[in-house]
């Protein structure tokens, strides 16, 4: 059934791009039915139907919870862009991150940490957010990791990667951003220290 999972697999992916959040449950049916078609045909389940009707059932639940999902993402990502009046891409990015597991190469805390930036930014620092992304700073100053080593690799760390608990952002400025530690120092994060490293990647991207 390897070929039956990665067909699925492929079509949950369809369906969080392209179905409406709001799709039926006879949509959903009838994805699933175009799916158990392609099995049949790639993977010879027994023509007498046996375990047709489970795998029909797994189906129909898999596009049901990938709908779900990707009404709650547009939720989200909705909510960041109209309270805080940024573009639509951050939005997205931002609500990427919230949404997602945790990545392999991060420790609990160390992710916990992330997330809480973000609500920071999407909360009480909206307004600090908003003037980033006016001040011409990128998505990979933001979001920007290493990608097999983004704990360790400083050089490539954006700035939901930097942030210690207890920070904020003071001021912005298109080269730099001034945040004020928990213990009053001021550490400037600037925007020529982001390296451009083939391994670069996105905190919404690494697996």
């Amino acid at each position: 059934m390897n070929t039956f999972k990665a067909l699925l697999a492929h079509n949950n992916l369809r369906i969080a791009k392209y179905i409406d959040p709001h799709a039926t449950k006879e949509l959903d049916a009838q994805i699933a039915k175009e799916t158990l078609h392609c099995a049949f045909a790639n993977d010879n389940i027994n023509a007498s139907g046996n375990g047709v009707e489970s795998t029909l059932s797994i189906a129909i639940n898999e596009n049901y919870h990938t709908n779900e999902y990707h009404y709650e993402f547009q939720e989200r990502a909705a909510i960041i862009e109209y309270d805080g009046k940024i573009p639509r891409e951050w939005a997205e990015k931002l609500a990427l991150v919230q949404q997602r597991l945790k990545p392999q190469s991060f420790p609990k805390n160390r992710w916990s940490r992330v997330l809480e930036v973000i609500d920071y930014l999407t909360t009480n620092g909206r307004d600090r957010l908003a003037e980033i992304i006016s001040c011409g700073w990128e998505l990979k100053d933001v979001f920007g990791c290493h990608a097999s080593a983004p704990c360790y690799r400083s050089d490539c760390m954006g700035l939901l990667m930097l942030f210690h608990e207890g920070d904020e952002i003071l001021s912005v400025t298109h080269e730099v951003i001034a945040i004020k530690r928990h213990r009053g120092v001021i550490h400037r994060y600037c925007k020529a220290l982001v390296a451009i490293d083939p391994d670069q990647s996105y905190l919404y991207e690494i697996p």
